[in-house]
């Protein structure tokens, strides 16, 4: 690892969280209610192992799914 000073400004995620669309675009799931989720289109950059930094696509309030995101793409 290099130290670099450079300042991101993004949300932290488990890498497991982001998954590709149907047509090859990353996303995460955003819980909407009980049962119900929806797909949001995300730009984002890796971080660290296992960590990535979502840099455009999701607000503060936002409750994404970070456990199971690939499950929820299998449904569709």
């Amino acid at each position: 690892q290099v130290p670099v000073k450079q300042t991101i400004e993004g949300i932290v995620l488990p890498a497991e969280a982001v998954v590709l669309s149907a047509n090859n675009l990353p996303q995460v799931w955003i819980k909407l209610s009980t049962e119900r989720f929806l797909p949001q289109i995300v730009e984002y950059e890796e971080l660290a192992p296992g960590l990535v930094i979502i840099t455009n696509g999701l607000g503060a309030d936002n409750r994404v799914v970070v456990q199971g995101s690939s499950l929820l793409n299998q449904v569709r």
